[in-house]
């Protein structure tokens, strides 16, 4: 009997709960509040009903005995079969649901995972399936119990209208800063994904980010919970939004009441809609110039639509939510085709108001630029390879002419020096030696160029007459093809000097 007794101390039931509502989890840096939109919207209803079992005075977690139809009027669902089923598997999710918390160890930065619950149970009998027993991880206590540094107090209360894990977790991050002092917390929009775990491939473009994320969950906070966000000031950098601010406010809502069971111990939630008590008068706000430019982007648009019934009120969200570009777009596409002709099926300001929000036009403009760039830059690659080959083409023939030039130089100091070398030269002509490439009746043309350029002398200074008068004809090629085989030592500095430049330019000299 004792020992059943120690263990019924160990389970905590909702009757047990003084603070029926109140949750509390550590916040900040190292704390709990991103881990929030790790749950899809059933769990984290599980989840908030647990921590609401949890007292302040608490140093050991319990077996909590939570009652699913409970939970069900909690968050104002349906009674239907589906909504208790999706608790009960919830329940079996968490199990194996891990949280990623971020903490120093010895001053050393982690992010460490933290299994979530340390058991989950349900009744093998049918009619016994009306309550579940979970119990919080160990590992939790640092997050969950004797909290003393900066830690979350909310009431679960103000989330149980709201439809979105996102709003959830905006909501959380915003309250506990305002209850920091706080009221005008600013986020990066890398700092707010991270916040929220989106990934970087959804939400991409700011327009859809903030409609569908920031905006809904303005306008659930709003509506829902003791908070008010009065403003959202967006801060630019070059032209691209790059962090929010959120002016905040608290406000006093009726709540629903706890109504007691005919069965002893049990409790029955009534929902009444949240309702503004108090609401403050709104400040004036002062109009900012960008509000004033974003105005008349409004005006001007409005002016091209206006005709066919479409309010300004739509034109002023297109302008909130979308792209400036994308709205251009999707209103010329459809004047356009208006001017020429085309019959449009359905009413002009559907249809304009369907092409606004596609995002086919803009997607189709920016491939078209993207092809458009990628045509010019081969342009310019062309004409840049072009000058490069015109380029290296005069630099090959300069550098074939020096080349040239010099072997010419050495050719004829060579035969300046010499007494007889242009004797031995004369002498193989004459004998009408083979050379490679060359035949006899070869040898007979250049020996009669040869001659009548010499004027019939046989002297030294008539050879080179003749030679330099030559050019780099006939005459020169042959001097020079024997003076290459028979004295190629004497043209080698010449083909070192100009042998790194020709290869870098890709020509082979010999």
């Amino acid at each position: 009997m004792a020992k059943k007794q120690a263990l019924d101390s160990l389970v905590q039931t909702k009757k047990e709960a003084d603070q029926r509502y109140t949750i509390r989890l550590r916040a900040g840096k190292y704390g709990l509040l991103e881990a929030i939109s790790k749950f899809d919207l059933h769990e984290f209803r599980l989840f908030g009903t647990m921590l609401t079992m949890i007292q302040p005075t608490d140093s050991e977690f319990s077996s909590t005995v939570i009652n699913v139809g409970d939970v069900v009027k909690l968050f104002a669902l349906s009674r239907g079969a589906r909504n208790y089923d999706d608790i009960r598997t919830a329940a079996l999710r968490l199990q194996k649901k891990f949280l990623e918390v971020y903490e120093e160890i010895e001053g050393i930065p982690y992010k460490t995972t933290v299994p979530l619950l340390d058991q989950s149970s349900e009744p093998l009998n049918a009619r016994d399936r009306n309550h579940i027993r979970v119990k919080f991880h160990a590992k939790l206590k640092p997050y969950l119990l004797e909290l003393k540094r900066e830690y979350l107090t909310a009431d679960l209360r103000n989330v149980v209208g709201i439809q979105s894990i996102y709003t959830i977790q905006m909501y959380a991050v915003l309250k506990n800063q305002y209850n920091l002092g706080n009221k005008m917390p600013k986020y990066s929009l890398v700092r707010l994904r991270e916040i929220l775990s989106i990934s970087p491939e959804f939400y991409v473009k700011y327009g859809s980010f903030k409609q569908q994320i920031i905006m809904r969950a303005i306008r659930d906070i709003n509506t829902y919970t003791d908070l008010e966000v009065k403003e959202l000031i967006e801060t630019k950098q070059k032209r691209q939004i790059t962090s929010l601010t959120f002016s905040l406010e608290a406000k006093t809502v009726v709540r629903w009441q706890a109504l007691p069971k005919p069965t002893p111990g049990q409790i029955e939630l009534e929902f009444a809609h949240a309702e503004v008590v108090d609401e403050p008068t709104p400040r004036p706000v002062a109009v900012s110039a960008e509000e004033v430019a974003r105005q008349a982007l409004v005006d001007e648009l409005f002016g091209l639509v206006e005709r066919f019934e479409i309010s300004r009120r739509t034109v002023d969200e297109w302008v909130q939510y979308l792209p400036e570009n994308q709205i251009r777009l999707g209103i010329e596409h459809v004047l356009s085709e208006i001017r020429n002709g085309v019959k449009i099926k359905k009413s002009i300001a559907s249809y304009i108001v369907a092409m606004v929000h596609s995002t086919r036009l803009s997607d189709e403009t920016a491939n078209r630029d993207r092809l458009k760039a990628e045509r010019q830059a081969e342009k310019q690659r062309l004409v840049q390879q072009q000058l490069t080959f015109d380029k290296n083409a005069a630099a090959k023939a300069t550098l074939l002419e020096q080349y040239e030039n010099d072997r010419r130089a050495v050719l004829l100091a060579s035969f300046r020096k010499s007494a007889d070398l242009y004797q031995q030269y004369l002498t193989h002509l004459k004998a009408g030696q083979e050379k490679p490439g060359l035949g006899t009746t070869m040898s007979g043309i250049v020996a009669s160029q040869l001659v009548s350029a010499m004027n019939g002398e046989h002297t030294k200074e008539a050879f080179l007459q003749a030679l330099m008068g030559a050019g780099y004809g006939l005459v020169y090629s042959d001097v020079m093809h024997w003076f290459e085989q028979h004295f190629p030592q004497a043209l080698s500095p010449v083909r070192d000097k100009y042998a790194a430049v020709a290869q870098s330019l890709g020509i082979t000299i010999h």
